[in-house]
């Protein structure tokens, strides 16, 4: 009797042992996973993927309850190397029924996605000098990037019209899901951006936005005009990806 006693004792220490151990393991699991998550490097390249004839459109609103669309689509591309590909990119916007029509070229390189240039639809044209990083090429969560450049903006008839300093900042915000009122997004990214522009006649200007981008896809939820100093990331602009391929 006594044996039959102990060794029921022996198997209940057995499993208590066995249970504490798996808790143990398993807290471990999560903090590394947590860290983990923390630590990752995501490669955004394929979150923007920018191809060839590749297009998305989007519909826009206003916290007054304007609305428009707005699309840009790649027309032209060029692959110097594996690791630098140049895009030319047509942007349109449609408001009450009148088009508007600008371009751009942009790089992908080792740094991020680079905005070369730009003519807009009443022939002014801007250069980045250096080229404006639009996303980085790696991100990790809670880390800052930042970046400095000056850009000069060019009347049709190659007069400088302003010119301004920038002070860019970039902040990876969110990884998981997005819901938009057209669709369920996974794999997604939210990217955080704080732009500061010094002009040279003395005055500054503060632009907030936060896009929404997904695997495979690209930019799905745009939203700008953030107040530099609110908690809630709402802005007084969204647009919502309505097609794309």
């Amino acid at each position: 009797m006594k044996s039959h006693l102990k060794k029921n004792q022996n198997c209940c220490l057995v499993l208590i042992f066995l249970l504490i151990t798996a808790i143990i393991l398993s807290a471990c699991n999560g903090n590394r996973s947590a860290k983990q998550e923390k630590d990752a490097i995501l490669f955004l390249e394929n979150y923007y993927p920018l191809a060839e004839d590749s297009y998305w459109s989007y519909d826009w609103e206003n916290t007054r309850g304007d609305r428009w669309h707005g699309a840009i689509k790649v027309v032209n591309m060029s692959v110097e190397s594996p690791d630098r590909k140049i895009f030319v990119i047509v942007d349109t916007t449609v408001e009450n029924g009148i088009s508007e029509v600008s371009s751009s070229a942009y790089l992908w390189d080792d740094e991020g996605l680079k905005h070369l240039y730009r003519i807009a639809a009443n022939g002014d044209s801007a250069r980045f000098n250096p080229p404006r990083i639009v996303i980085p090429t790696t991100m990790q969560r809670d880390s800052i990037y930042q970046y400095n450049y000056h850009y000069e903006v060019y009347s049709p008839n190659s007069n400088t019209a302003f010119k301004g300093d920038v002070q860019q900042k970039y902040r990876l915000h969110e990884i998981g899901a997005v819901e938009t009122l057209k669709e369920s997004w996974k794999d997604a990214v939210a990217i955080e951006s704080l732009r500061r522009d010094d002009y040279t006649n003395g005055e500054s200007t503060i632009k907030r936005a936060l896009i929404w981008y997904v695997k495979d896809v690209g930019p799905v939820k745009i939203i700008t005009g953030i107040p530099a100093d609110a908690d809630e990331l709402v802005g007084d602009m969204t647009g919502i990806l309505a097609n794309w391929r």
